[in-house]
């Protein structure tokens, strides 16, 4: 994993705050806030920016949650580098 720098480790930090934030509304109101959603793709994409790899856009995320994913063999844990 290449160097983590700065910028993207408080982005990292910060989105993952605002998760946070997020979960708690949803489990002090008993319902998912609109937001949540898109606040753990931010997370996910910014734990990638940190590991130099790119983020996942909003058509290849809609494709994979379709299960249309034309890249998608299956075996996705399996092509994932390792930690």
């Amino acid at each position: 994993m290449p160097p983590v720098n700065e910028a993207a480790y408080r982005e990292l930090a910060a989105v993952g705050n605002n998760l946070n934030q997020l979960t708690r509304w949803s489990h002090v109101n008993d319902q998912l806030h609109p937001a949540l959603l898109a606040a753990v793709e931010a997370v996910g994409n910014a734990a990638l920016v940190v590991r130099g790899l790119e983020p996942i856009d909003d058509q290849e995320l809609a494709d994979v949650e379709a299960g249309t994913d034309p890249e998608d063999d299956g075996d996705y844990l399996l092509d994932s580098p390792a930690p």
